[in-house]
């Protein structure tokens, strides 16, 4: 439901004189409504909100700073409390407006608003009542739009799920047909609870710790057996929360949204118990911990002996640590020669001062395992382990052999399925890393440096070509025509271009 930003939130701040402006990030220290889904409506409500209760948009630094009033107060659009010109209690006031509109109690507000413009009216104080015209003028502007959803009703979606151990629930909250609000909830189950006690008292526990207290319309997916039990239950609690069994199209899809995120959630638990299952499995291996255990596999890979690189992926109790991979590029004296490059990377990885992993997985057989024994004995390394993975004589995927380097010897053993599987697993994942690197590089040294080798072709003409045809690969399937229409390119330059990425 969004990209690889946060959600937006309108916060006020925590001062005498509360700023008013909007973030992506929640923390303690602040007031915050939201999360919403568009950022330009938020931002254009927030201009609004300001133009109308002329609150704060300045960081505290600078209000600390003020002397005398700044262009915003000129504009006629901020109150200057920096300099005194409004008190505290009338800037409260106003905040107090604005916390009772952002929660959704428009109708509240605006109703005060023409109260107070009417009496300024009655008393001849027209100035004041043009005021309060004014503010509840872009306050219905707001409300018109639906900028903010502004609605005082919500929408909740239950997706739930009990199984023989597991109770998984997977909660939407939609207002105003915009979703604003989504988590997931999961807990062990009670087995002396039926599913429709454990429904209830989730419900409860839920709107208990819901300190709106809005109007609330909650469907649920699949609907209960005892829907109607659990509906007046809920409403003897909750007066405004109602259970409905009637769900507009609209709701349907959030319904089927929250049941897909629900069973995504499931499958992200299984997956880590299943990492943890594969994990144990090393336990086979004697005298291994699984209290704060390493687990390092490495795998070397090149291009008919050019563009060598190497990948280290490591492993811990919880599974992979990407932010710990590392890939080496490898300059070998023999092109190709795996023996090198098992060497190579092993002796960079330990000569300094990087803690030694518990188990080394190795993807080659007992040359490559040799190879890794003397690069960690040239680093002065103790104490280690290594199992190597060959691809057996007949190189069949399902055929492999495994070694195992232990006090001096390289012997061969036949892991248990769950073991074997785990190893594989991570040669697999090495292998992935390494062959990634690999053509990322043959890529850059091949395609890209014609194009830096190329006369008359500098930094900002080589991004314009790109950006033009969205990549290298777009820019090879073009001819000499559309080449020279880009900017800064004529047709000698463009022909020269061709022949040199042909």
């Amino acid at each position: 439901m969004k990209d690889d930003k946060s959600f937006p939130y309108v916060s006020l701040s925590q001062h005498a004189f509360p700023r008013l402006f909007m973030t992506r990030k929640v923390d303690a220290k602040n007031k915050y409504y939201g999360p919403y889904s568009n950022v330009g409506a938020v931002k254009d409500a927030i201009d609004h909100l300001q133009r109308a209760f002329k609150i704060r948009t300045c960081r505290d630094y600078f209000f600390k700073q003020r002397t005398r009033p700044c262009l915003q107060y000129q504009i006629n659009r901020c109150s200057a409390p920096c300099v005194g010109y409004i008190s505290k209690e009338d800037y409260a006031k106003q905040i107090d407006a604005i916390d009772q509109f952002l929660k959704g109690k428009s109708a509240y507000v605006l109703h005060q608003l023409q109260q107070e413009m009417q009496q300024a009216s009655d008393e001849m104080n027209y100035e004041q009542a043009a005021k309060l015209r004014d503010q509840i003028k872009r306050l219905n502007y707001i409300h018109n739009q639906n900028e903010l959803n502004m609605s005082e009703e919500y929408h909740d979606c239950f997706a739930w799920h009990i199984n023989d151990t597991l109770v998984s629930i997977y909660h939407i909250r939609i207002q105003d047909t915009e979703q604003v609000d989504a988590k997931s909830y999961t807990f062990d189950l009670d087995p002396f609870l039926q599913k429709e006690e454990i429904l209830i008292q989730f419900l409860a526990r839920f709107y208990e710790g819901d300190t709106e207290h809005n109007k609330c319309n909650v469907y649920l997916y699949p609907k209960a057996d005892a829907s109607v039990e659990i509906k007046n239950q809920i409403k003897t609690l909750f007066p405004n929360v109602t259970l409905l069994d009637v769900i507009k199209s609209h709701h349907k899809t959030f319904l089927n949204n929250a049941e897909l995120n629900r069973k995504m959630t499931i499958e992200t638990i299984e997956r880590q118990k299943n990492k943890h299952r594969l994990l144990k499995s090393l336990v086979e291996l004697k005298d291994f911990s699984l209290h704060d255990c390493r687990i390092e596999c490495y795998d070397v890979s090149h291009q008919q002996g050019r563009f060598t690189c190497a990948s280290c992926i490591v492993f811990n109790e919880s599974g992979p640590v990407k932010s710990q991979y590392r890939k080496f590029n490898l300059t070998l004296k023999t092109p190709g020669d795996d023996y090198e490059g098992i060497y190579e990377v092993i002796k960079r990885r330990y000569q300094k001062d990087t803690p030694m992993a518990d188990l080394i997985i190795i993807d080659g057989g007992k040359g490559q395992i040799n190879q890794c024994v003397q690069a960690l004995e040239a680093c002065n390394r103790i104490n280690y382990r290594v199992i190597g993975i060959a691809k057996g004589p007949s190189r069949k995927v399902g055929l492999e052999q495994f070694f195992e380097y232990q006090e001096g010897q390289i012997k061969t053993f036949q892991p248990s399925d769950d073991l074997k599987y785990f190893l594989l697993s991570a040669r697999d994942e090495a292998h992935r890393f390494a062959i990634t690197q690999t053509r990322n590089k043959m890529t850059k040294e091949t395609v890209g440096s014609k194009l830096e080798n190329i006369d008359g072709v500098g930094v900002m003409k080589r991004r314009q070509l790109l950006q033009t045809f969205g990549g290298m690969q777009g820019l090879m399937a073009a001819n000499v025509a559309q080449i020279e229409k880009v900017p800064g390119i004529g047709p000698v330059l463009a022909q020269k271009i061709y022949d040199a990425l042909h």
